[in-house]
């Protein structure tokens, strides 16, 4: 089972790293990632950086900017795809 708080940090990490200097501290995890300043491409990189880094993808046929806005919900993203890869 993965670790909620190494998934978090990564994600964070992995922000960071896109958001090219943006402010990112652990206050920011139910903010909405545009309303920070996150632009849409910064967005997809962060999205393709995820999932490069756990081997998960995101249904691109449905992928709406929406359904995952904020770090805490691209985390729980990844944990579900994790838990069920387990049980597989």
């Amino acid at each position: 089972m993965m670790d909620t708080t190494a998934v978090k940090h990564t994600v964070l990490q992995i922000a960071r790293e896109i958001s090219q200097g943006k402010e990112l501290n652990d206050s920011i995890w139910e903010q909405n990632l545009f309303e920070l300043g996150v632009t849409s491409i910064q967005y997809l990189k962060l999205i393709v950086a995820v999932e490069e880094h756990y081997d998960i993808e995101f249904n691109e046929d449905t992928f709406d900017f929406n359904d995952y806005p904020t770090l805490e919900s691209i985390a729980s993203f990844i944990l579900l795809k994790a838990s069920h890869a387990s049980l597989n």
